[in-house]
């Protein structure tokens, strides 16, 4: 008997070491492997396991929102700083709010047959706000399409200096101001990559960017506190044809930015 009983303890504890039948076959039945049997009850520790990722994964299904700063160009004209923030929603949509702050001044250089004491100066004030949705085809290059509204401000300052009218006396000036005030819906397609990182990381490049105002409005004021009396205001024109030219806006740009993600 005592050759008996220490039999029977030994397979006991072997059949506790080794967890039940139902177990080991439920794992092999269900396409699961051992590491996903419940041990505990056995005493023997889980090892450590992560299971790799799928070659499809990529971060940005592992990501909750972002925010990016870019910077571009439209038609050659810097635009920016501009600011993103990012919603990702899986590996291939995203949604996203841009909102960009730009100014530019230029100087137009005169006709070689007009005085070269005419000048002329224009700032541009401009911001933009648009929603978008991104679709990813791969893991990181994008086609991206948005509706937004631009909102322009321009002045234009027009100045004939006295020395292009000889019977005038030297050093005065007559100047003319042409504020304009637009705005336009438009929608906007473009195509680029995107790099999220594990560590958070963002690289956003918009390599193209086509943008189409399907509306808008303009008006504008002239201030003619020292102008010619009884002559055509030369900016009455030219304020009418930017007016136009801001509401019927059609662009190319690019714009690179970086973030993070969380």
């Amino acid at each position: 008997m005592p050759c008996s009983t220490g039999i029977l303890t030994i397979i006991l504890a072997f059949a506790k070491l080794a967890g039940s039948p139902g177990q080991l076959y439920a794992a092999q039945t269900e396409g699961d492997t051992f590491d996903d049997v419940d041990m505990e009850d056995s005493g023997i520790a889980k090892p450590n396991s992560t299971k790799p990722k799928h070659p499809a994964e990529s971060p940005q299904q592992h990501k909750k929102f972002g925010v990016t700063l870019d910077y571009g160009l439209a038609q050659g004209y810097p635009s920016g700083p501009g600011y993103t923030l990012v919603g990702f929603l899986g590996r291939s949509l995203q949604l996203d709010l841009h909102y960009s702050n730009s100014n530019v001044v230029a100087e137009k250089v005169p006709h070689p047959s007009q005085s070269p004491f005419i000048s002329e100066t224009a700032t541009v004030h401009a911001i933009s706000l648009s929603i978008g949705a991104r679709y990813f085809i791969g893991r990181s290059f994008f086609v991206r399409m948005a509706a937004g509204q631009n909102t322009f401000y321009s002045r234009i300052k027009y100045s004939v200096t006295s020395q292009t009218e000889p019977n005038l006396v030297d050093d005065v000036t007559f100047s003319t101001v042409s504020d304009i005030n637009a705005r336009n819906i438009f929608l906007n397609m473009d195509i680029g990559n995107q790099w999220v990182f594990d560590n958070g990381f963002i690289i956003d490049c918009h390599w193209i960017g086509f943008t189409q105002a399907i509306s808008g409005s303009y008006s504008y004021q002239l201030d003619n506190y020292a102008w010619f009396v009884n002559s055509p205001n030369p900016l009455d024109s030219e304020s009418n044809t930017l007016g136009k030219k801001y509401t019927k806006q059609r662009n190319f740009g690019l714009y690179i930015g970086l973030g993070y993600a969380l």
